[in-house]
C-alpha cells in the first residue's frame, strides 16, 4: 500500500491559515509587551527618597545634568543623600525621548554653582531619571527600617 501523497502535503490554504494565526498570535504577544512596558514607565506622583537615613549606606555615584530656567545644573547622588530630600514627578515627556519634569526639595543637589538650589522644578531624561531613583533605592517612600 502507497499513501496518497495529496494526504502528507499541506495544502496553501493550510500554509496561509497556519501564517496568518502566527501572525495574529505574534500581533497580541508584542501588544501585549508593550502595556507591561508602559506600566514599567516612570509616573506623575513617582518619589525618590534621598533622606538622610541612606547615608551610612552604599551610594551609587550617579551626576545628572538638568535644566532650569534656562541654565543648566547637576543632580549628584551622594551629595543629595548626605543633605536629604527627594524628588517627585510632575510630568511625563510627550515625546517618546524628551524629558521628565520633576520637582526637587530638599538641601543642595551638588557643590558650588552646579546646584540647583533647595527647591526646584527641573527637566531631566529618562536615563538620568532612572539612575537617580537608583541611587535612591527606587521609586516610593518605605518606612524607616525598625532598630529591633
Amino acid at each position: 500500500m502507497n499513501p496518497d501523497s495529496s494526504e502528507s502535503t499541506p495544502t496553501a490554504g493550510t500554509v496561509l491559515t497556519f501564517a496568518a494565526l502566527a501572525v495574529v498570535c505574534m500581533a497580541i504577544v508584542v501588544g501585549i509587551c508593550l502595556r507591561l512596558a508602559d506600566q514599567f514607565e516612570p509616573a506623575v506622583g513617582d518619589i525618590a527618597d534621598f533622606s538622610a537615613r541612606h547615608a551610612n549606606e552604599d551610594v551609587l555615584a550617579v551626576n545628572a545634568t538638568a535644566t532650569t530656567g534656562g541654565h543648566t545644573c547637576v543632580l549628584a547622588s551622594e551629595v543629595m543623600v548626605r543633605g536629604g530630600g527627594s524628588f517627585v514627578i510632575i510630568a511625563r515627556p510627550r515625546a517618546a525621548d524628551g524629558p521628565y519634569l520633576i520637582h526637587w526639595a530638599g538641601s543642595h543637589t551638588s557643590n558650588g554653582a552646579a546646584d540647583c538650589g533647595s527647591s526646584a522644578d527641573l527637566l531631566v531624561s529618562k536615563p538620568d531619571l532612572l539612575s537617580l531613583a537608583g541611587a535612591a533605592g527606587g521609586f516610593g517612600v518605605r518606612p524607616a527600617r525598625s532598630k529591633a
